[in-house]
């Protein structure tokens, strides 16, 4: 395994990403079945905007998984917010080549 002592910025290869946050799951039909909580005030997004600004704040590398996942009901396991097989090879293409980026 190759160091990361010469990556001059704290790394955080985390993949940000819920199943709720993709938008597979109806999870605004259920919230608002809750209480009157009105579609436009949930924001799942939120969470992942929050560590985001921390991270470009913090100069903490960090790779947002969500956009390859939002909308993508084909990546997960039935009633999961688990990824598949299918899922784990999105998000392992997606961050192999931005951790070799980070050490190379």
């Amino acid at each position: 395994m190759e160091s990361l002592s010469h990556v001059s910025s704290p790394t955080a290869p985390w993949r940000l990403l819920d199943g709720y946050q993709s938008g597979h799951h109806h999870v605004h039909d259920e919230l608002v079945t809750l209480g009157p909580v009105p579609r436009a005030d949930i924001d799942l997004t939120l969470p992942q905007r929050r560590l985001l600004d921390f991270c470009r704040a913090e100069g903490i590398a960090c790779l947002d998984l969500l956009p390859l996942f939002a909308g993508s009901s084909d990546l997960y396991l039935v009633q999961d917010t688990h990824w598949n097989e299918k899922g784990n090879l999105v998000a392992a293409q997606a961050i192999a080549p931005w951790l070799d980026g980070l050490i190379h």
